[in-house]
């Protein structure tokens, strides 16, 4: 017997799609382990402190200290990403242009062989800044207090870097570097787009 879906309301969608993002996020660390790469525990802890939050409504704190978590873990992958909430919320289409467009040179620098690693000192101090940056933005658009979700942000920055490097180098060891690098492209655009998802 089919289940209908007419009556649902719109928050209905949303609310399924944050549970079903939220258990992604909680198993990752166990998808992680599967192929052979494993976070340190305090890590562990907190993406599968994610999973709960992240579908949280977008206008309360504790829905915001999520995204901001996962705004977080997109920044370690990919650190322009942070400046997207700022950008948005700015409503100036230069600087959403220009947001953009470091983003783009972001996506196509990470994968030069020259590009230093993001676990050396400034790159990843930038990372923690830029996710701590991203996490205050998206609460400052929602007129909540800054603190949490900047810490979060920072935090998750710290876990994004970390298993973003570790997923890097095992599948360099295993010839797939550019393989990895398109991979995780697309799960820190997913992640931001997650974090951002339902705030205007």
């Amino acid at each position: 017997m089919g289940v209908g879906t007419r009556g649902l309301e719109p928050g209905a969608y949303g609310a399924l799609a944050g549970a079903g993002a939220g258990l992604g996020i909680a198993l990752l660390p166990r998808g992680m382990r599967s192929i052979g790469l494993r976070l340190p525990l305090p890590a562990e802890a907190v993406v599968v402190g994610l999973g709960v939050p992240v579908g949280g409504s977008p206008t309360r704190p504790r829905g915001v200290l999520g995204r901001s978590l996962v705004l977080g873990l997109a920044t370690g992958a990919r650190s322009t990403l942070a400046l997207v909430p700022p950008a948005l919320g700015s409503g100036r289409t230069g600087v959403a242009v220009a947001v953009a467009g470091l983003v783009v040179t972001e996506l196509t620098v990470d994968k030069l062989p020259t590009t230093p690693s993001r676990l050396t000192r400034a790159p990843l101090l930038g990372r923690l800044v830029l996710g701590a940056v991203g996490g205050a933005s998206l609460a400052r658009q929602r007129s909540l207090g800054v603190a949490g979700p900047a810490v979060a942000g920072a935090v998750g920055a710290a876990v994004g870097s970390l298993a973003g490097a570790r997923m890097r180098e095992v599948a360099a060891a295993r010839g797939w570097t550019w393989q990895a690098a398109a991979l995780e492209d697309g799960a820190a655009l997913a992640l931001i787009a997650l974090a951002y998802r339902g705030v205007r």
